[in-house]
């Protein structure tokens, strides 16, 4: 059927104007059809695999209806990510470019960079900032962190650590501890509510995450003085960690309890099942292509910052410490 197809037949199948369908399908001028209408018809194309002549488009408009994704890597919460990517991009009309870069070599994420822009790109959608040119010719959408320099969609990692600090100490754990990159924000969160509460803050069990040794953290825990939980940056992280407690015959959550961030899809098949914090990755994949969409139509917008809500997965990975949790609502009494 969608070989059969026409914009006239699908304008009378869906009993819309052949004009409105055009414009739906029109990269410049989309902006003129109601969003409802817009995601009918292209819905309606997905599932007759109908496709525009794009490349007729981008001869007689010279664009490319190209977006690259830049990415450090193509696993876990990154991989997920770039799936959606994939979708949402194709859905609104455009190709991906995927490109990767390895983050132990100095240099390669600019060259990284240098090769999309080669390529005749519309738009950029990338993590990292630091490597973009000042005389970029293309729109830059930033994913990850805030940054006032460009325009950007990002988890609340910052409420996320005030978050998962509030709920530890609601379901009574005051000896917390955590894995992971220890310079991001939601550090910051987790430090300023642990204070709020008067709750200690061991430095000890805070252990930075170093990406070249995976199981750098295995290394740097006393197991005779353990933390009653460990918050981990990342689903795949505390996988690893399970692994690592199991070949030390600690029981999760009887001994030491886990939470974590990202809420990929292993986590609710790992045992016991991971409760973990979702960032809504398929949220955060709509939104980064309609802001590059809307900066590629219109590069005079202002610059936008766009904090994605976080929400708890909750799983089977926490002890419940009610006789810790009756001590911790003295204090906050006291």
């Amino acid at each position: 059927m969608g070989a059969a197809l026409s914009v006239q037949e699908i304008a009378r199948q869906l009993d819309l104007s052949s004009a409105t369908v055009s414009r739906a399908l029109s990269a410049d001028k989309c902006a003129l059809v109601r969003e409802d209408t817009r995601k009918r018809i292209l819905d309606f194309c997905n599932a007759h695999h109908y496709t525009p002549n794009f490349s007729a488009q981008a001869l007689r408009k010279g664009t490319q209806r190209t977006i690259g994704v830049l990415m450090p890597h193509a696993s876990g919460h990154y991989g997920e990510l770039e799936i959606l990517l994939d979708r949402e991009i194709v859905r609104q009309g455009y190709t991906p470019i995927f490109s990767f870069w390895n983050i132990n070599i100095p240099g390669e994420h600019a060259k990284t960079v240098q090769r999309l822009l080669a390529r005749q790109i519309d738009g950029i959608i990338t993590t990292h900032y630091s490597e973009i040119p000042e005389d970029c010719h293309v729109p830059v959408v930033i994913y990850g962190n805030k940054r006032d320099e460009f325009e950007c969609v990002y988890p609340d990692k910052y409420q996320f650590g005030r978050d998962v600090i509030h709920y530890l100490a609601e379901h009574g754990f005051s000896k917390i501890g955590a894995v992971g990159g220890l310079d991001d924000v939601r550090y910051e969160g987790m430090k300023d509510e642990l204070r709020k509460r008067n709750i200690p803050f061991h430095p000890e069990w805070f252990i930075d995450w170093e990406p070249v040794d995976r199981f750098a953290f295995s290394k740097k825990l006393n197991l005779r003085r353990m933390p009653e939980v460990l918050i981990f940056h990342a689903d795949n992280l505390a996988e690893r960690f399970y692994h690592w407690a199991h070949s030390k015959s600690l029981r999760i959550p009887e001994d030491i309890s886990v939470i974590s961030f990202d809420n990929l899809k292993i986590s609710g098949l790992m045992f016991p099942p991971l409760t973990t914090w979702d960032p809504h990755i398929d949220q955060t994949a709509e939104l980064l292509v309609k802001s590059i969409l809307e900066r590629i139509h219109n590069p005079d917008l202002p610059l936008r910052q766009h904090a994605v809500p976080v929400t708890l997965a909750e799983r089977q990975s926490l002890k419940r410490n009610l006789q810790s949790n009756q001590h911790r609502k003295g204090l906050d009494h006291e």
